[in-house]
């Protein structure tokens, strides 16, 4: 855990040491860290075979599941780069994204298909290729149509490139408030601070299990399946989060760790109290925003909170590890990180005043590259050497 190892290797490395251990589960299935590696070789083999290369983008659009797990591997195996759509994206916004892109190929399923093609008529140009996994569609619409084989055979590993630190894992889009959404570029050892830094992993390990109902298309999704193989442990992956499922996830698989994001914390403090609520297994949680009380729910679930201040640009610089601060800290400073409020011309406010937050890191590849395919937002966002 203190040495960074981008996942692509991790993996590898988790099926020499526990090939058996169980590490994706979702509700169709499960896959140990030694299948899981195997079929990261099947797929990238495809991909190679129908002719994805080193540096192409590709796109994905999947339900949050095991399959958009291993589809990320599989392509970043081969040195291109990952990037995943918001699966409830239609019009304007789904277009943006498979136009910015630059892809020429997508990865998807059939619950997709028709949404794609009823975006825009238009949307489908620069594709000349889609991949659907687990389904058939008898007239597909986009270019040359490839089924999935999961039959194949492999091609050696040794054909494959080493994945490094300052690679791009993917391309996580923003949500678009200020603009048109832009693409983040997620170097691996990005991602790797990210999963490191929400919650404190120190203590976890194999025996744990990890809840991501979070989607793939967000940092939130990919962290907690990083995190899982950083500790040794399973993920157990849902495509959404559901309030009348949560506990019944928990107590089934034995859950010990989630994030809480957003308004979901809110959705089960709001259910019926009951005499049971601390009765499970469920321990760290990772909560951001923090509930106006969170004492009363540490006491009523049974849990620790931590928090974090973070965006897909950059990598938890600030947590508050067990120890939540005053009410609206995000927690303090980590180390190898600096982070200062400053002005429109970027000197650091006086305290108590109001200005923007700009972070820097000293170690290499920890914060974002930069935004793909542009070069002024990137300037602008960098300015000084902060972010």
């Amino acid at each position: 855990m203190n040495q960074p190892v981008p996942l692509l290797e991790l993996v590898r490395s988790r099926a020499e040491s526990s090939p058996n251990h169980i590490w994706l589960i979702d509700s169709e299935r499960s896959v140990t860290y030694s299948e899981a590696h195997k079929e990261v070789a099947t797929r990238s083999s495809y991909l190679r075979k129908i002719g994805i290369d080193s540096g192409e983008t590709v796109l994905t659009m999947l339900p949050n599941s095991i399959e958009s797990v291993l589809s990320w591997l599989a392509i970043t195996s081969l040195g291109a780069i990952d990037v995943p759509i918001n699966t409830s994206y239609k019009g304007q916004m789904l277009t943006h994204i498979v136009k910015d892109s630059a892809a020429d190929c997508l990865i998807t399923t059939s619950k997709f298909h028709q949404q794609i093609i009823d975006s825009d008529a238009k949307i489908t140009e620069g594709l000349t290729s889609i991949i659907l996994v687990g389904s058939e569609i008898k007239e597909p619409s986009i270019g040359k149509t490839f089924y999935l084989d999961y039959t194949m055979e492999a091609e050696e590993e040794s054909k494959l490139p080493e994945v490094q630190l300052h690679d791009v894992s993917c391309i996580l889009y923003t949500s678009g408030t200020t603009g048109p959404a832009k693409g983040v570029l997620v170097p691996w050892g990005h991602l790797y601070a990210t999963a490191t830094g929400c919650i404190p992993l120190e203590g976890l390990g194999e025996k744990d299990h990890w809840y991501s109902p979070f989607p793939m298309f967000h940092m939130s999704g990919r962290l907690s399946v990083y995190a899982s193989a950083i500790i040794g442990s399973s993920v157990i992956i849902r495509e959404y989060f559901k309030t009348d499922e949560f506990w019944k996830d928990i107590d089934l698989y034995k859950i010990t760790t989630s994030l809480l994001i957003g308004s979901t914390p809110v959705f089960l403090w709001n259910q019926e109290p009951s005499e049971d609520d601390s009765d499970h297994t469920l321990v760290n949680v990772l909560m951001a925003p923090v509930p106006e009380n969170p004492d009363a729910y540490k006491s009523r679930f049974g849990i620790k909170i931590s928090t974090v201040f973070n965006m897909t640009e950059i990598s938890c610089p600030v947590m508050s590890h067990w120890q939540l601060g005053p009410p609206g800290s995000c927690g303090k400073i980590r180390d190898g990180y600096e982070v200062r409020i400053v002005d429109e011309n970027d000197y650091e406010v006086p305290l108590n005043d109001v200005g923007e937050i700009i972070v820097r890191s000293s170690k290499p590849w920890t914060l974002n590259s930069g935004y793909w395919k542009a070069p002024e937002a990137t300037a602008k966002a960098w300015r000084n050497g902060w972010f």
